[in-house]
């Protein structure tokens, strides 16, 4: 996961791979291209025969590269710095089969073949044909480059054996442009300069991210080591796509779209953002139910983890939760990641992807329902790891699996009481909904993309635990009693009948003597004698925001109460349980 201090374990797109997915910039061993359908491929000299990962962080891969001379000795890819990083001890050396030759430009001019750029930060790269432009950065001296040879026989390479990092980036993201006169050259050199320093500032470190919740808000800042982070494209997309973030730092847009978002940079060096969502729901939930309750069945696994989050389900709900998780528990193959050396419950694949998502619901299911929801979940916690610092979705290939495990993880997240936690659930939420609108903005920018996700899971609930927006209906569904307002914090299986502002609650003690069960509601609630049995001495003590439910049974066996909740508090709502379908009978015989 991303905690409050960014973890160590934390690998996302840098798990499992030896060359990473990088943004706008497709990399492979033989060389790389702009992800652009016209883009032409810009080969090494010689192709990249190992890559060792040398340091792995959430944000940040670095690698060593075996290849040969004129070619990558390091990569180095952070998704908070725009393209990619490349190290060479001895110049760099590229071949192209473009038709027309290639332009180099740099400041005050531009080059054709067989002509090198002055010395300097940089060299841009444009061809004749419609495809995006290149920028060659040298951070570290200043650095010139050439194009020399013929039609379909292009090489592009430094002057001289040059040393140090140069990198590689779209400062007009994936636009295909025409550098085919001087006019358009010229253009390109004046839209450029405004944008130089931000594609060329060192890479930023994360130094941490803090979650913090109060008052309906969380909030995110992400503190980096110097100013101009690339801001996850995700912030975006998202609303888009249904969720609402808010942005609260100064950001510069680049004007830079890649296939995932558009680019913007941060002006300081926090990323300050606030989510507006419902409260973390507390405790389990106790409503109404009007019809029987669902029998459980091995064949319903999601069904009961949802289930035993209202304060009335039957133990069998529980015993059938905790048998599930415990057979995958047991099933679980243990597969270390090659980079970090963590042993995992699921493959690069995704194999035990979604059944690890599953089991973090469960357990989170049994730790409300046990009153124990401080226990560390490590189910979250190692997917968490796995989720991507730039997409906020789970990293893996497959669109379905990566929308759906994400989806599920989002909800398990929500459901903590921890601001780190549910930090993690509001960037899942944020990176799905992102996820969902990306088909339509790279249509319209013709961009190619990956196959995108889109999940349905529990929806529209899980759009509810996010946002305020998506109220409840009064249609008295399992959705509507999940979210009631009146809460079991702590006490045995309570079942409650509703009646206006008057609630009948029924549970059973294993002894005659005292109970106490606590309860939180938003207004104040008071007993009503005449309708309790069963119970000596009933009295209602608030603590701390919420209600002590005290009294002592007379026998061992069922006690009732009668509450009354104040005018002033929300009503506590029925679940109106769906009729089991009849079934259809079988078809009469053609007579």
């Amino acid at each position: 996961m991303a905690p409050t201090t960014v973890s160590a374990q934390a690998f996302g797109r840098f798990g499992y791979v030896s060359l990473p997915a990088t943004p706008g910039i497709e990399l492979k061993n033989e060389g790389f291209r702009a992800r652009h359908p016209m883009a032409d491929m810009l080969k090494f000299k010689e192709s990249i025969a190992r890559s060792v990962p040398l340091e792995i962080r959430w944000e940040q891969g670095i690698y060593g590269l075996r290849g040969g001379p004129a070619a990558p000795d390091k990569l180095r890819v952070n998704l908070f710095s725009p393209g990619v990083d490349i190290y060479v001890e001895s110049g760099l050396e590229l071949t192209v089969t473009s038709t027309g030759a290639p332009y180099l430009s740099f400041p005050g001019g531009t080059v054709t073949p067989e002509l090198p750029t002055a010395p300097g930060s940089y060299a841009l790269l444009t061809f004749r044909d419609r495809q995006p432009a290149i920028l060659f950065s040298f951070l570290s001296d200043p650095g010139q480059m050439i194009v020399h040879g013929k039609s379909g026989e292009w090489t592009i390479r430094t002057v001289d054996a040059y040393k140090g990092w140069i990198r590689l980036s779209l400062p007009f993201g994936l636009k295909a442009v025409s550098a085919n006169t001087a006019g358009a050259l010229g253009d390109l050199a004046i839209e450029l300069e405004p944008k130089l320093s931000a594609f060329q500032n060192p890479a930023p470190l994360l130094k941490s991210l803090v979650w913090t919740e109060s008052e309906g808000i969380i909030q995110g800042v992400w503190t980096f080591d110097r100013p101009g982070a690339l801001v996850p494209p995700a912030l975006s997309l998202a609303r888009e796509g249904g969720m609402r973030p808010i942005i609260k730092s100064g950001l510069k847009p680049a004007n830079a779209d890649l296939e995932d978002g558009p680019s913007l940079f941060c002006v300081n060096s926090k990323l300050v953002v606030q989510w507006v969502v419902p409260p973390a729901l507390q405790g389990r939930a106790l409503a109404g139910i009007n019809g029987e309750w669902p029998v459980s069945t091995p064949d319903s696994p999601l069904d009961a983890v949802r289930l035993l989050m209202l304060a009335g389900a039957p133990p069998t709900w529980h015993d059938q939760v905790k048998a599930d998780l415990d057979k995958w528990t047991n099933a679980a193959v243990l597969v270390k990641e090659p980079n970090t050396q963590q042993s995992l419950p699921f493959d690069h694949a995704g194999a035990g992807l979604l059944e690890s998502a599953t089991a973090a619901l469960q357990a989170m299911a049994l730790a409300r329902s046990e009153n124990r929801l401080e226990d560390a979940n490590p189910w979250v916690t190692s997917l968490g790891w796995r989720v991507d610092a730039r997409s906020w979705i789970l990293d893996v290939s497959d669109p379905a699996l990566r929308s759906e495990a994400s989806a599920r993880l989002a909800v398990a997240s929500a459901l903590s009481n921890e601001p780190e936690v549910r930090g993690m659930a509001v960037l899942l939420q944020t990176g799905l909904a992102a996820e969902s609108v990306r088909p339509l903005y790279a249509r319209k920018r013709e961009l190619e993309i990956d196959p995108t996700g889109r999940s349905q899971f529990w929806f529209p609930w899980r759009t509810r635990l996010f946002s305020l927006d998506a109220a409840s209906l009064g249609e008295n569904t399992q959705e509507d009693a999940l979210e009631s307002p009146l809460r079991l914090l702590k006490g045995p299986r309570v079942l409650t009948q509703v009646n206006g502002r008057e609630l009948l609650m029924d549970f059973e003690t294993a002894a005659p003597g005292q109970f106490e069960i606590q309860l939180a509601y938003p207004a104040p609630l008071r007993f009503i004698p005449a309708g309790s049995t069963n119970v000596l001495q009933p009295k209602l003590v608030e603590k701390e925001g919420t209600w002590l439910m005290q009294g002592q049974a007379e026998i061992a066996g069922p006690v009732r109460l009668m509450i009354k909740i104040d005018p002033a508090g929300p009503l506590v709502p029925t679940w109106f349980v769906p009729r089991p379908s009849a079934p259809t009978p079988p078809a009469s015989p053609a007579g």
